[in-house]
């Protein structure tokens, strides 16, 4: 339990980075942060744990722009990083999946 608070506490420290790459702009992000993230996740399996579910809020951010930059960054972790955080993207991916069947209001095809 304290391990625990003490890993949150610590990975607390990564989180502004986490959000300078998936904010609310549209500027992309930059590419030394992606290589910066994907370093996060072999510092522990904890890390990869608290990162991915950090990645799934911003998910669910109203933001289009939050919401790619979040999936680029899963997508950079997931190809490169360490294999615990794609196993744990893995089991909890019904948020990435509910953005592939969710209708858009401000592109609809075909219409």
């Amino acid at each position: 339990m304290a391990g625990e608070i003490m890993s949150k506490v610590a990975f607390s420290s990564k989180v502004p980075l986490l959000m300078k790459a998936t904010s609310d702009s549209s500027q992309p992000t930059p590419g030394y942060l992606f290589e910066d993230i994907q370093k996060i996740s072999y510092e522990s399996i904890d890390y990869c744990i608290y990162m991915a579910d950090f990645l799934i809020d911003r998910l669910k951010k109203k933001s289009l722009h939050v919401k790619l930059k979040a999936l680029q960054v899963i997508r950079y972790v997931v190809d490169r990083g360490h294999r615990e955080f794609t196993i744990y993207i893995r089991k909890n991916s019904n948020s990435i999946r509910e953005l592939q069947t969710r209708e858009s209001k401000i592109y609809k095809p075909y219409v």
